[in-house]
């Protein structure tokens, strides 16, 4: 996977969620902790490299959650905002070709 794509996914984590411990940055890297002990790596690196980008990003919507447990909506809207429209073209891209 690409190292600056990887970067930019992390500080959009980092703007977004801050370093809180239930949905922050500790949070995420406990779930990339425990995604790299259960997979095997090898068997599709293209499929394992979309999930550890769609973990360091799952949560950026909580900061902007009102009492509606809302955040996976909001993060979908914020990751199909103009701002990252480019970025998301590229993982797919990424993804889906050599």
């Amino acid at each position: 996977m690409d190292n600056d794509l990887k970067k930019n996914f992390k500080r959009t984590a980092r703007e977004y969620c801050g370093t809180e411990l239930v949905h922050g940055v500790p949070h995420i890297e406990r779930m990339l902790k425990n995604f790299r002990k259960i997979t095997a790596e090898g068997d599709n690196q293209k499929i394992l490299d979309a999930v550890e980008l769609a973990i360091i990003l799952h949560d950026i919507g909580k900061k902007f959650e009102t009492s509606e447990k809302r955040h996976g909506l909001i993060s979908k809207e914020i990751l199909n905002s103009e701002k990252y429209k480019n970025t998301f073209r590229e993982i797919k891209y990424q993804t889906t070709n050599g």
